[in-house]
C-alpha cells in the first residue's frame, strides 16, 4: 500500500480543499517530467487507436482526423524530446508511433473500401477514407504494400 495519505473529509463529509492541493503539489514536487511526458505519449496513442475505430468497442467514436491530430502530436513530442529520454524508453515510442501510423492507413482504407462499396448504391465516405494529401489524381502511389504508402505526420 502506499504511503500516501487520502484527502481527509470534512465534518460535512467533502474533502479538505488545501489538503488535497497540497497532497498534489507535493505529488508534483516528485514527479519527473521525462516520466509524466512518456505517461502523456501513452494516452495518446490511446487515445488515437480509439478514434482509429479498428475495434467493435470504438467504431461509434471514430474520428480519423481526431486520430491523425493525436499522433501528430505524439510524433512533435517524440521529435522534441526523444533523445532527451533513456534509449529504451525512446526505442519504445518511437516503435509504438510507426505502429500508429501503419494502423492509421489500414484504418483508412477500411474506409476507403466501404466508401466504394456504398459508392455502387450511392453512399459516401464520412470521414474516412485516404489521409489528406492523397486522393486519386495526386500523383502518390496508390494501390499495393500500405507501408508503400505510410502517412508520416507533417509530410504530405
Amino acid at each position: 500500500m502506499s504511503d500516501e495519505k487520502k484527502p481527509e473529509e470534512t465534518e460535512s463529509g467533502t474533502v479538505d480543499e488545501e489538503e488535497m492541493r497540497r497532497q498534489i503539489e507535493e505529488q508534483f514536487r516528485r514527479q519527473k517530467v521525462s516520466d509524466l511526458l512518456v505517461q502523456y505519449m501513452v494516452s495518446l496513442s490511446t487515445l488515437a487507436y480509439m478514434k482509429m475505430g479498428i475495434t467493435e468497442d470504438t467504431q461509434e467514436v471514430k474520428d480519423l482526423e481526431q486520430a491523425r491530430l493525436a499522433i501528430d502530436g505524439y510524433k512533435a513530442l517524440l521529435d522534441s524530446i526523444g533523445e532527451r529520454l533513456g534509449k529504451q524508453d525512446f526505442q519504445a515510442l518511437s516503435g509504438a508511433l510507426a505502429s500508429m501510423q501503419l494502423t492509421f492507413v489500414q484504418a483508412s482504407e477500411g474506409g476507403e473500401k466501404e466508401a466504394k462499396s456504398g459508392s455502387a448504391s450511392g453512399g459516401a465516405d464520412e470521414g474516412g477514407g485516404k489521409p489528406e494529401g492523397e486522393e486519386s489524381g495526386s500523383g502518390k502511389k496508390q494501390g499495393g504494400d500500405p507501408a508503400s504508402r505510410l502517412w508520416v505526420p507533417g509530410k504530405d
